[in-house]
């Protein structure tokens, strides 16, 4: 079979799924990942094509944007309809919508829409350069080159500091603290705290909670003991 046979399968495919006809582009795609050989760059999109698939089939039934409905929804003025669009995307195959993306990402969308979009293009390892707007300057990025904030240097070192500080005598304290520390490293996407920035973090977070939950009873409690450890240190170092 030639490579035009394949690329009118993988438009009928695409087609099905435009006009929701769902249970024909399962049909035909189950026959085409059956056979005893398809070439590399066709089965690469046939797969592509089933994880889009098995977002729009879901158990619970599909809630966010069908296919042909995701540029127009990222590009609308609704940011509750981007925000459905990316959840989508996260379930189809977001090399299908490249420039569509760009055209979110130029809009300037909220920052946690955005910061969602980008965690979704690095979870799919999308190796495509985009410009993003950070502070007022443009920046690029490749998603297949950044980490996930969960995966970051800075973010497990701050999440090793909260446990060491809070897992034992204060766990509601520290479950928060966590939560505050992914969202910080969320909204970072796609820069990151690095390792060197760990302690200032997880103090900082530390130092909030403890004031919304306890009036800062747990977090001056830390603070007194990490003062009186530099204050060994430095002593140490004296007499070496």
């Amino acid at each position: 079979m030639n490579n035009n046979y394949y690329d009118e399968i993988i438009a009928e495919i695409k087609k099905m799924m435009s006009s929701d006809h769902l249970s024909e582009a399962e049909h035909l795609l189950d026959e085409e990942l059956s056979m005893p050989y398809i070439p590399s760059y066709a089965e690469k999109q046939f797969r592509e094509l089933e994880r889009e698939l098995h977002g729009l089939k879901t158990k619970d039934g599909f809630h966010g944007v069908l296919p042909h409905e995701i540029e127009r929804s990222l590009l609308s003025e609704d940011p509750a309809l981007q925000l459905r669009a990316v959840q989508s995307l996260s379930q189809f195959s977001c090399r299908s919508y490249l420039d569509a993306i760009q055209a979110f990402f130029d809009i300037r969308p909220d920052q946690k829409i955005q910061a969602l979009m980008i965690d979704i293009l690095i979870e799919q390892q999308v190796n495509e350069e985009f410009v993003i707007e950070v502070d007022g300057m443009q920046m690029s990025f490749i998603p297949l080159y950044q980490e996930r904030p969960h995966e970051t240097d800075g973010f497990i070192k701050a999440q090793q500091l909260l446990n060491q500080w809070f897992e034992n005598d204060n766990p509601a304290l520290l479950a928060m603290c966590q939560q505050i520390l992914i969202q910080e490293c969320f909204l970072m996407l796609p820069m990151s705290f690095e390792e060197e920035e760990a302690f200032s973090l997880a103090y900082t977070i530390a130092e909030m909670v403890s004031i919304s939950l306890d009036d800062g009873a747990s977090f001056a409690k830390i603070a007194s003991q990490i003062n009186e450890n530099v204050k060994r240190c430095v002593l140490k170092s004296c007499f070496v």
